[in-house]
């Protein structure tokens, strides 16, 4: 193996690596869901349906190349998302039946559509690239909104700074990889996701020492579940 493959390779799989946090990342709020430390309307299940179709349609894409690293890193994704949602649908069945019953029917004919809808596609590529790229700048509109509710409320709070870092360190490895597997379709999400990620550093930099910012409002944001449960008593 030549060392250009073989620092793509490992530039490729060190991605998949940073990549698995962000799977991993909405474990904690799921598990204040258990235990009943937050209700259901605070989980990331938008986030997550949309990182789950995301990757869905990615893994279909990457199918179609020879590279491993991205084919692998989006099942994965697909998975634990899914995962994320079954989830959420188990508890919303606990309280709002009708509407589980009509998420999952959604998330089910949804995921077997874009399928259908790829498949027939499926020779060219660069059809399927083009759709993965509209499904990431809807993603990104999650991480505008964060900025733009940054700057009107001056609260530093919905800036979480470690994940900005983790986001900028992890699209920075898949840039460097699609570039040198010579994926343009790769590379462009890395570079708008890259470009908010600096946004996000930017702006809790410049701010966090700011009178007119906090870091900290969470004592005047209420808990409904613990609230609910003072009113019982």
């Amino acid at each position: 193996m030549e060392t250009r493959d073989l620092m793509q390779e490992l530039i490729g799989w060190t991605a998949f690596g940073f990549s698995l946090i962000f799977y991993i990342n909405p474990f904690h709020k799921f598990y204040n869901l258990f235990k009943e430390k937050i209700s259901i309307e605070e989980t990331p299940i938008g986030l997550v349906s949309l990182s789950y179709i995301s990757c869905f349609c990615w893994y279909i894409y990457s199918d179609m190349l020879s590279c491993n690293p991205i084919k692998i890193s989006n099942l994965v994704g697909t998975v634990i998302n899914g995962f994320w949602i079954i989830i959420y649908l188990y508890y919303e069945i606990k309280e709002y039946l009708k509407d589980a019953i009509l998420n999952a029917l959604i998330t089910i004919s949804g995921s077997y559509l874009i399928y259908l809808v790829l498949d027939t596609i499926i020779e060219n590529d660069e059809t399927v690239g083009k759709i993965c790229i509209g499904v990431v700048c809807i993603l990104c509109i999650f991480q505008i909104r964060t900025i733009f509710k940054t700057l009107a409320e001056k609260n530093l709070i919905y800036i979480d700074i470690n994940h900005s870092w983790l986001t900028l360190t992890t699209v920075t490895l898949w840039g460097i990889y699609g570039y040198m597997v010579n994926e343009l379709y790769v590379v462009f999400p890395q570079v708008l996701f890259g470009s908010m990620a600096i946004a996000e550093i930017t702006i809790f930099a410049h701010y966090k020492n700011n009178k007119y910012y906090t870091k900290d409002m969470k004592k005047n944001i209420p808990n409904p579940v613990s609230d609910h449960k003072n009113d019982d008593k």
